[in-house]
């Protein structure tokens, strides 16, 4: 694999990221029904995601998004699927964790967005010696 499409796909990875921090973000006061062991809850509680990146053989990164089962529950008596007691399901989202995985993904893709610039410039370099 060339160097651009290794870091092209560690751009695709660093968006991937980027788009499961948003989601987590945009998410992270969504309630849910507290789970019930016989029963399916009636509203399910949004499910932070998190992205697994792997090293391909070839090079290069793919990222797969997995969905984590962490949620805490709160009293939310107002809340139509609030179980007797008043408690509610929400996710367990950690806003500091998220804005250091954006960060951290935001570097990522500048760096890959160097590699792909350099490579450029090397071709074109190579082409102007050749002409």
């Amino acid at each position: 694999m060339t160097a651009t499409g290794i870091a092209a796909s560690g751009l695709k990875a660093a968006a991937t990221r980027l788009e499961a921090s948003a989601s987590n973000v945009a998410n992270a006061q969504s309630a849910g029904s507290l789970p019930v062991e016989t029963i399916e809850p009636i509203r399910p509680v949004y499910r932070p995601l998190r992205t697994l990146l792997s090293a391909r053989a070839q090079g290069g990164l793919t990222a797969a998004l997995l969905q984590q089962a962490r949620s805490y529950a709160a009293y939310a008596p107002n809340l139509p699927f609030a179980d007797a007691s008043g408690m509610a399901a929400y996710p367990a989202v950690d806003p500091a964790l998220e804005a250091a995985e954006r960060a951290s993904a935001m570097a990522a893709f500048r760096a890959n967005l160097s590699v792909i610039r350099a490579a450029d410039e090397m071709m074109q370099r190579l082409l102007d010696v050749r002409a």
